[in-house]
């Protein structure tokens, strides 16, 4: 049997992190948690999660999940790593952001838990494919 796949979300809000991982299914991945993106750098350099899902806003840093989207797409050691950015702000405002950093998919809140689900699931296997 395959080892469940490793999952790296960034998010400071305990509840918002709670409600994400329920809603993927507290079974199905392996999860690690940063409140901060020196703790997310030390993780991502530690484990090599298999996807990260970053809130944007991260400790009044309005652009703090964009900002460490870049850094893994720009790093030829994460650059495959599908990254998925969650957040309260509008999709359309951000879309053309959200191409040229590299995310992969871009989810807002509130989210569909199907759609949720089944990005995520699609990403995981697209990498392992």
């Amino acid at each position: 049997m395959d080892p469940k796949p490793t999952i790296l979300i960034i998010e400071d809000n305990s509840v918002h992190y709670n409600a994400l991982v329920d809603v993927l299914g507290r079974d199905t991945y392996i999860y690690f948690r940063a409140t901060t993106l020196d703790e997310a750098r030390n993780l991502m350099a530690q484990k090599q999660p298999d996807l990260v899902i970053s809130d944007v806003i991260l400790q009044d840093d309005l652009d703090a999940g964009f900002n460490f989207c870049r850094r893994i797409k720009a790093n030829s050691a994460t650059k495959h790593i599908p990254v998925v950015i969650v957040t309260r702000r509008s999709l359309t405002a951000d879309t053309a952001l959200q191409e040229s950093i590299g995310a992969d998919a871009y989810i807002t809140k509130p989210y569909s838990i199907p759609r949720v689900r089944k990005n995520i699931a699609d990403l995981l296997q697209k990498k392992t494919s």
